[in-house]
Formats: structure tokens, sequence, C-alpha cells
């Protein structure tokens, strides 16, 4: 896959990710509002609950009271993991193709605009 068809692949899903996060926290509203009690009253609420949450903190100050702010409450824990676990992997990959590099001798080469002859000397 070329580099820019991997570049817009990216940034699609990106763009497709925030706009399922930003519907979720709409709904969350929605159904926060209609609710007797509830402590997650607008869209700024439901962005700091969000955060919280993904972030794996929970102070517990916001929560949903109502099932339908819960079942997306749900989503949002289900999706801390994968966002932690995302996280971790690129971490890793990142030093373990530091390492690997390191050990191979690529450390301060550039592989661009280069030319290799494989069986070329100047004896030949």
């Amino acid at each position: 896959m070329k580099n820019n068809q991997k570049r817009i692949r990216n940034l699609l899903i990106s763009v497709g990710a925030l706009a399922v996060y930003f519907v979720l926290l709409r709904l969350l509203v929605r159904f926060e509002t209609a609710g007797d009690d509830s402590n997650i009253n607008n869209f700024v609420d439901a962005v700091w609950y969000a955060m919280v949450t993904l972030t794996t903190v929970g102070y517990g100050d916001m929560y949903p009271h109502t099932f339908g702010g819960q079942l997306i409450g749900y989503v949002f824990v289900l999706a801390s993991l994968g966002v932690l676990g995302f996280l971790i992997g690129k971490i890793n990959t990142f030093f373990t193709e530091l390492s690997e590099n390191a050990r191979l001798g690529y450390r301060g080469t550039s592989f661009t605009d280069h030319m290799v002859i494989v069986g070329w000397n100047c004896f030949h």
C-alpha cells in the first residue's frame, strides 16, 4: 500500500472514531438529561465523564443514572481497555524497533535516495 493511501486510510479511521465518540457523548447527554438525579447535564459534563473513564482514572464524581447512559458507560469502559492496549503496543513497538535498528547498525543511516549494487567492487 502506498504511503499516501495509508495516511488517508488512517485519517479516515481517526475521523470515524472521533465521530462515533461525539455521537456517543451526545446520546449520553440526551439519556441523562431525561433521567432523574443525573449529574451529567451538558456536553462538557459528558466529555469530563468520558475522559475520566477512558483514562481509567474513575473519580466517581459523575456517573450515568439511566439505563441508556449506563450502556454508553460500558462502551467507554471497554474502549478504555482498547485505548490503553493500543498505546502500550505502540510504545512497545517503538522501543523494539529502536533497539533492533541499533543492533543492526542502522542508527544514523538513511536509506532514501540510495542505490545498492550487489556484487560490484573496484577489482572487476
